[in-house]
């Protein structure tokens, strides 16, 4: 690990390195999941979202950049499993859009447990809104990647859940995102229903709106 490039985030600007270990991101390294519970945010109050980790793994470092859509406020990080610093942390506006990039590195390498809370995000919405339709995890500002204890790369992909106590139900984000022509989103149902497909642009505006019957199982 001797060749382990750490990003201070405090100093985020254009020319931000790939990633965090120097080497050219691999399209098809693994992937990890940040479990969100998709809770509907009350208007006006600061609320503490829960991010944990989908499957026990050991990491020395990870990078990702959440987007906030117009309308949530972001406070700060509480940390949990994870002992993210506050030089660790950027608030990034570019193009009219607002970013929460992250770069956490432990060279010992840090074991995180399946479901384990890495850290809380602390925001306030406007009004009340479904987390999942304000926070994002993006590759505009830094690609979304863990490093595990051979510096093997793992994508870093947002999930949200409907309910902690069935985790059978859930749709995980889009990826990529953004995107140009197409994009793979995949949804995990418990039971057989409709399930609404929103597309929204740069802007936060609706462009494509579609429900789908999906029966029990995991859709891609």
């Amino acid at each position: 690990t001797s060749d382990f490039i750490a990003i201070k985030l405090g100093d985020v600007n254009g020319s931000v390195a790939e990633n965090l270990s120097g080497k050219t991101q691999n399209r098809n390294a693994d992937k990890i999941n940040f479990n969100i519970n998709d809770i509907t945010l009350p208007a006006g109050v600061l609320t503490n979202i829960p991010v944990a980790i989908g499957k026990s793994d050991a990491f020395v470092g990870m990078q990702w950049t959440f987007e906030l859509s117009p309308g949530l406020h972001y406070y700060g990080i509480e940390a949990e499993a994870l002992n993210i610093k506050n030089d660790q942390v950027a608030e990034v506006n570019r193009n009219g859009k607002r970013y929460i990039s992250v770069a956490f590195d432990d060279l010992n390498g840090i074991q995180l447990q399946e479901n384990a809370v890495m850290f809380d995000l602390i925001v306030r919405a406007d009004k009340a809104s479904k987390i999942s339709s304000l926070l994002t995890i993006s590759n505009d500002v830094t690609p979304a990647l863990a490093y595990d204890m051979t510096m093997d790369e793992k994508q870093i992909l947002l999930e949200y859940r409907s309910d902690y106590a069935d985790e059978r139900t859930f749709v995980s984000q889009n990826h990529p995102n953004p995107f140009k022509d197409e994009t793979v989103i995949k949804i995990n149902q418990k039971s057989s229903s409709p399930v609404l497909v929103s597309i929204f642009d740069a802007k936060g505006e609706s462009i494509s709106n579609s429900t789908i019957s999906v029966s029990p199982g995991q859709h891609i």
